[in-house]
């Protein structure tokens, strides 16, 4: 018996990273996972992995900023299912540059995919939950959401926005035994740092005046690595554990200590 027997949970943006190894996660302590994402081919892929390996999965392909098609997506998984359990809000897109050097287009496009989408993400899913009398929501943050970063104003304040609605959801839904918490990760190696070799100008091409190789970033991080999106995963499966009934709008810091220091 896994921990999320006959749950039904559905993963933005879990083609890859955190979202794949958050469904994976899932699917190992029992859930039917939905790969809900915007990638047409990795993420039939990702499902098609899972169920590679006995696990009870499936792709829906969602554009997490288009609020009719995100809405269809729920409703569609519910219509097959006959509920939903559990939400992750995990998909995001974001530019980076100052103020000065966005574009209002870029600018919009970070606040709908990574702030609107998990405004409405739970406000179609919510009404499910509160008819079944029992819900989790995710929504996975940043620490960039609790501390200030350069180049970084779209990331920072639709992090940042995430964590308070997040706060402001758990007070409102918690008389529905709808349970809505927040993980926080640091430096996760991801599919973006897998492209990222020593020699790379990637942080330069990124308007992050930092050109540091792989070690250096590892090693301001007191844990003296990155971290892997498996373990993000293992804090969002905790927060969805229906044994944990007291953790309630919680922003959960999972970062190898990098917050904590201080550098001067």
């Amino acid at each position: 018996m896994g921990k999320l027997d006959g749950k039904v949970a559905i993963v933005t943006g879990a083609a890859h990273g955190i979202g794949r190894a958050t469904a994976r996660r899932f699917g190992q302590e029992g859930a039917t996972v939905v790969i809900a994402d915007i990638d047409s081919e990795l993420g039939p892929e990702t499902a098609s992995v899972l169920v590679g390996e006995g696990l009870a999965a499936e792709f829906v392909e969602t554009d997490v900023a288009d609020e009719a098609g995100l809405m269809r997506s729920i409703d569609s998984v519910a219509d097959r299912h006959g509920r939903i359990d559990i939400l992750v809000n995990n998909a995001y897109w974001s530019a980076f540059g100052k103020v000065t050097e966005l574009s209002k287009e870029d600018w919009d496009r970070s606040i709908a995919t990574s702030l609107t989408a998990v405004f409405l993400g739970s406000k179609y899913a919510i009404p499910y939950m509160q008819r079944q009398g029992a819900g989790w929501i995710v929504n996975i943050g940043s620490i960039f959401g609790l501390v200030g970063g350069r180049n970084r104003p779209a990331y920072c304040s639709t992090k940042g926005a995430v964590v308070n609605l997040t706060r402001n959801m758990a007070l409102d839904f918690i008389g529905d035994n709808i349970r809505v918490n927040c993980v926080c990760p640091g430096g996760i190696q991801t599919r973006p740092f897998d492209l990222v070799d020593d020699e790379s100008p990637f942080w330069r091409t990124k308007k992050f005046p930092e050109a540091l190789n792989r070690e250096q970033r590892s090693l301001m991080h007191p844990i003296g690595r990155h971290g892997v999106p498996e373990e993000i995963a293992e804090a969002v499966t905790w927060l969805v554990d229906p044994d944990n009934r007291f953790t309630v709008g919680a922003a959960i810091v999972v970062d190898g200590g990098l917050t904590v220091q201080s550098l001067i």
